[in-house]
């Protein structure tokens, strides 16, 4: 067997005969069939996914698959951040005097941060909002405005949608983590050019949102930082 191997690697392969072959390789493996997409969007859509994906940063990546997205600003442009939340809206809307008056109302146990309740005692104003879809139950609506601040809670058993979250930041990232509420995950979300935060839980069948956002009534002061802990403390006082 070694002798037939050495004799045919001792046969010589004329330049010609060797150049053909190598080209015949190259044809062979550029006529293979390739994977293409059908529809010239859907190709389309593809490239500028993966392109876009590459330029971001995982924290920027996190943002785009989860609740929250945001836009890029000047420096000199208002920031924002709020959201939007499909069918909470209901066809009516009534005001209410507290949480109990709610309850009684609907035959409902609202979920409500007790934390919030107790600053009402010094609050500047108060407000309760439901809204209803024929006369039923859709969702609630609570501003609470502090010397320091303004409070927001927004819930709903009904909606099967969740809040999406939008902001015009200056900077180029925001913020957007998950967070323990309780033993229930939930997410914290901002902007580092505003100063408070935005937690969104699920609770049983409720769908949560606790807002604190320092904004203080005295124009010859800053209002006291809103902090990470004390947002979570908050939303860890819903009943």
């Amino acid at each position: 067997m070694n002798n037939i191997k050495q004799e045919l690697e001792s046969i010589k392969i004329p330049t010609e005969l060797h150049e053909s072959s190598k080209l015949g390789v190259r044809k062979a493996k550029l006529e293979q069939p390739k994977r293409r997409f059908k529809n010239p969007l859907v190709a389309a859509a593809m490239i500028s996914v993966l392109a876009f994906g590459s330029l971001l940063s995982p924290s920027v990546q996190a943002t785009i698959e989860e609740l929250f997205s945001f836009n890029q600003v000047e420096e000199s442009s208002q920031s924002y951040i709020g959201w939007t939340w499909g069918g909470t809206a209901g066809d009516d809307s009534t005001t209410y005097s507290s949480v109990d008056k709610i309850e009684s109302q609907f035959s409902l146990n609202i979920p409500f941060p007790e934390k919030l309740l107790v600053a009402e005692e010094n609050a500047k104003s108060k407000e309760y909002t439901v809204n209803t879809e024929d006369g039923k139950f859709v969702s609630y609506n609570y501003v609470l405005r502090t010397k320091d601040g303004m409070f927001r809670v927004s819930a709903t058993n009904v909606s099967k949608e969740k809040p999406e979250f939008l902001a015009d930041t200056a900077r180029e990232t925001a913020i957007e983590k998950k967070v323990s509420i309780n033993g229930v995950s939930g997410t914290l979300i901002g902007i580092y050019d505003m100063n408070g935060y935005h937690v969104y839980i699920e609770q049983e069948d409720w769908k949560i949102v606790v807002s604190g956002f320092a904004d203080s009534l005295d124009g010859g002061s800053a209002a006291p930082e809103i902090t990470e802990e004390e947002i979570i403390n908050i939303a860890e006082s819903i009943n």
